[in-house]
């Protein structure tokens, strides 16, 4: 078994929620709340594993209200959101019913089937009868609660065995970052994939995509709750370059937003130089095996940028970033754009041109959004958005990060404490250098090269452990 973390107690409803995505709470609102819960974590069941002894398996996540559910009996469920729990995308969880280490007291509710926090039942609210929960004939669960270990992990394409593989650090902290798992994400042959990997975790899978040299395609792959589960890379479908003589085909980037999981590319633009504006696509999950369909597309951006995106997602907003070169030298304007329904995107621009790499998006503890990218001197440049005035992106910073030299186009993202921030670019020998940040952004608090491998692309930043959930951004 392997713990799955992000769960939190709704003092409204008294149910152990999902807390990353939110969902309508049958107390009544459009989503939970999480005012003074513990953090909570759940064993997930890898495939055709039985639970051990003490352990209660077949328990679900419903992806539209967020609770946890006894998935046995889905068919007799409740959800706040309409209709029975929807537990088709999610992976099996166990829960102890013997001692364990954990919060106790916790019961299974007959009407609708959740798991609720059985000493508060006086005040709770099941959507069944839309009076309390019932707890006859449940047992008492005792339910894992933190600190978690956070668990950081790059990701990255491996230049010449030709695979995905992730480097892990098992506490976050620089000095610790080894190779581990080469194989997780699967191997390639020499020329099956190329290009910036994504990487995105959701309530029930962990996506990455990466462009394919040998049809011109997205790929797109998929690893459950045990890093044993994977499904290799696939195509979509989704041609991103007009033909095969290009060897720098735009690299694609994921989100999952508001339960649904956004795939980012650009088209290579014929007859001129440079590639076409953002496509953005709603990827659909039908099962917890990874199996997705593909929906409409929608376009934006600029006609010309250039070939990195990047792409993040809160709770209220959906965001993308990329870059406008002017010439072949890289001279040109960093642009970003939100949505808040994936659908109509908002413009939002710097408006500075300079000799600027591909720029990254970054969700700060502070609500903020950061833009960063490698600009002169190989620096680390960023800028920020605020929300006053109807929101604006303040001007670039006129000096680097200090302490922070990039050999390539950054990544970054923010820690599982909300503490620190982390940048991933290639190091020196086309290694990874890895740089631990105050959340100011002004400080390096631990840098350091890993050793051990040679990468052929842009790295992916992931923590798969995290113990909370960074804030959102303003609207």
């Amino acid at each position: 078994m392997e713990m799955m973390v992000g769960w939190r107690w709704c003092d409204q409803c008294q149910g152990l929620w999902q807390a990353a995505y939110g969902g309508p709470c049958p107390a009544g609102g459009q989503h939970h709340s999480g005012v003074g819960s513990l953090h909570y974590g759940l064993w997930g069941v890898n495939g055709g594993e039985l639970p051990p002894l003490g352990y209660q398996g077949q328990w679900k996540w419903c992806n539209k209200c967020q609770a946890m559910f006894y998935g046995p009996n889905q068919g007799s469920s409740t959800c706040p959101a309409g209709g029975n729990h929807d537990g088709t995308v999610s992976g099996d969880y166990a829960l102890a019913t013997g001692s364990a280490a954990g919060q106790g007291g916790w019961n299974w509710c007959s009407q609708c089937q959740v798991l609720f926090y059985g000493p508060n039942q006086g005040s709770s609210h099941c959507p069944a009868t839309h009076g309390a929960h019932d707890p006859t004939g449940s047992a008492s669960y005792t339910v894992p609660n933190g600190p978690f270990p956070e668990e950081l992990n790059v990701i990255v394409q491996q230049r010449d065995a030709h695979y995905i593989c992730l480097v892990s650090s098992p506490d976050g902290s620089v000095g610790h970052m080894g190779v581990a798992h080469p194989e997780v994400f699967g191997t390639a042959n020499n020329n099956a994939s190329g290009g910036v990997i994504a990487v995105c975790q959701t309530p029930f899978r962990t996506f990455y995509a990466c462009r394919s040299n040998d049809d011109s395609s997205v790929m797109l792959g998929s690893v459950g709750i045990s890093r044993a589960d994977i499904t290799p890379p696939v195509s979509t479908g989704l041609q991103i370059i007009g033909d095969n003589s290009d060897p720098n085909a735009s690299a694609p980037a994921l989100a999952y937003f508001q339960g649904t999981l956004y795939l980012f590319y650009r088209t290579w633009y014929q007859n001129k130089w440079g590639y076409g504006p953002v496509q953005c696509l709603p990827i659909t999950v039908t099962d917890g095996a990874g199996h997705f369909t593909v929906g409409a597309s929608v376009t934006f951006g600029d006609i010309d940028g250039g070939g990195r995106i990047t792409a993040v997602a809160t709770k209220s907003q959906l965001w993308c970033s990329w870059f406008q070169p002017t010439n072949p030298n890289a001279n040109g304007i960093v642009s970003a754009a939100f949505s808040s329904d994936g659908k109509n995107w908002s413009s939002k621009s710097l408006g500075k041109t300079g000799n600027s790499g591909s720029p990254a998006l970054l969700v700060l503890p502070s609500g903020q959004m950061a833009l960063g990218w490698r600009g002169p001197n190989n620096g680390l440049y960023y800028s920020l958005y605020h929300p006053e005035g109807g929101g604006y992106w303040a001007p670039a910073s006129s000096t680097p990060v200090p302490g922070v030299t990039l050999l390539g186009e950054p990544c970054w993202m923010g820690s599982a404490d909300n503490a620190s921030v982390y940048v991933a670019a290639r190091g020196v020998n086309d290694g990874i250098r890895l740089y631990k940040l105050g959340t100011g952004l002004d400080r390096v608090l631990e840098s350091g090269d890993v050793p051990g491998i040679v990468i052929r692309s842009t790295p992916a930043l992931l923590c798969l452990f995290s113990d909370g959930e960074p804030p959102d951004p303003p609207d």
